[in-house]
């Protein structure tokens, strides 16, 4: 699983975000380093130390190459649909739209507050009128 402080390294450096209950992240990570299960280890008695190591080698190298597999096939595929029909949009473009519905909705609230402002300003006056 984790070893000891890998957590922190992982959390620090970004690879991991926690958000919520950080304090219960904490604990399950905790959790994991305690329970310190090793499938090599568990096989290993099993089918003794060369065939798991070999088992654990093969695993993790089917796993990584899942993993890029599938990574690769989501990226053709968005580049694809990016390109051929329009139906999504890059990383980029998403950023620039979010960027201008903010600053749209920093602006809206600004003129509502000025607008505030200007009737709670026209209100004082007609009392003191």
């Amino acid at each position: 699983m984790l070893q000891p402080d890998q957590h922190q390294q992982m959390t620090s450096s970004g690879a991991i975000r926690i958000h919520g209950d950080v304090e219960l992240a904490q604990q399950f990570f905790t959790i994991l380093r305690d329970a310190d299960f090793d499938p090599e280890e568990w096989l290993s008695r099993h089918v003794g130390d060369v065939a798991a190591y070999r088992a654990g080698q093969f695993l993790r190298g089917a796993l990584d190459f899942g993993r890029r597999g599938f990574e690769s096939l989501f990226a053709d595929g968005s580049r694809l649909m990016q390109k051929q029909g329009g139906d999504l949009v890059s990383a980029e473009e998403s950023r620039e739209w979010m960027d201008a519905v903010d600053s749209l909705r920093s602006s809206a609230d600004r003129i509502e507050a000025r607008i505030q402002r200007i009737t709670q300003r026209l209100q004082a006056k007609g009392e003191t009128s």
